[in-house]
């Protein structure tokens, strides 16, 4: 989760940049469709990396517990398998459903937070 939220973060702070806002200039603030455009993009990216990061690691130990005990292998020994079976390809299957997974449930959580972080400030008179 953590993770995430740096990414995401990051993400955050380069789509600002490349809409022309900087951090040092006195500008009038964004609208709000603007900031949750920008919001929903960033939870799309960070749910990218996070599933292209993730998808190898969760088909190898996929593979490693659906094993007979009989014929245990160890990860070096299932990711030559995979490997030589499908290619470097088969390292990332279920990646679709991954992305989409990922991207959604981060789009929704950051800008379910964001609305209520705003949505809950004081104003300051």
């Amino acid at each position: 989760m953590l993770d995430f939220l740096k990414i995401f973060g990051s993400s955050l702070l380069l789509l600002h940049r490349l809409l022309g806002h900087r951090n040092d200039q006195k500008e009038t603030p964004s609208s709000t469709w603007k900031i949750m455009c920008v919001q929903a993009t960033g939870g799309v990216a960070a749910g990218a990396v996070a599933s292209c990061t993730m998808t190898p690691l969760d088909t190898i130990k996929t593979r490693l517990q659906v094993m007979d005990n009989d014929r245990r292998q160890t990860a070096r020994q299932v990711v030559k398998r995979l490997v030589i079976e499908d290619g470097w390809k088969g390292l990332y299957r279920g990646l679709g459903p991954r992305f989409l997974s990922s991207s959604a449930w981060g789009t929704s959580m950051i800008l379910a937070y964001e609305y209520l972080k705003r949505s809950c400030a004081k104003v300051e008179i």
